[in-house]
């Protein structure tokens, strides 16, 4: 696991890592405990993706942050949803989304990709319906800026908007 945030500079910093031999409730809260008690604070949003330890420890660890689901993650259980004929051209639509400018613009955008797919991707369909979208925060944030290679690599990445 390895946690990063953005400074109040906009730059982006790794603030912790952690070796675990599984994903759970248990070592998410070990691991967001462990930054809390580094010194973490004012965390104002987390964005990750949607495992269930990940939002357990999120709401007992920092229960003031906002979350917000990580656009890669959606985008990639809703792309692996649909059959490989069409995967690139939701991936496509699915980007156009999330680069929408307002909530209504995104809005539309959904319900015509939902239009557009749901009779040939309906399980991904049925993903995108109950997903809620907001505007995302990850420019005001500075969160859209690339991490290098060597760290991005890392199978697991949970960004944390707060600061040391």
């Amino acid at each position: 696991m390895i946690d990063y945030a953005t400074n109040s500079e906009g730059r982006r910093e790794i603030l912790g890592f952690g070796i675990y031999a599984i994903e759970s409730k248990h070592t998410w809260n070990d691991f967001l405990k462990s930054l809390k008690d580094r010194g973490l604070h004012g965390v104002k949003m987390i964005t990750s993706d949607a495992h269930e330890g990940i939002q357990n420890a999120i709401s007992k660890v920092f229960p003031e942050a906002a979350w917000q689901r990580c656009q890669f993650h959606f985008s990639r259980n809703n792309i692996d949803k649909a059959s490989k004929k069409y995967q690139a051209g939701l991936a496509s639509e699915l980007q156009e989304m999330f680069n929408c400018k307002t909530i209504e613009e995104t809005r539309k955008r959904k319900d015509a990709i939902i239009a557009d797919y749901s009779d040939v991707a309906e399980t991904a369909m049925k993903c995108l319906v109950q997903e809620r979208h907001r505007r995302s925060c990850r420019a005001a944030l500075g969160a859209d800026k690339r991490l290098p290679l060597s760290a991005a690599a890392i199978r697991r990445r949970l960004y944390l908007g707060g600061r040391l």
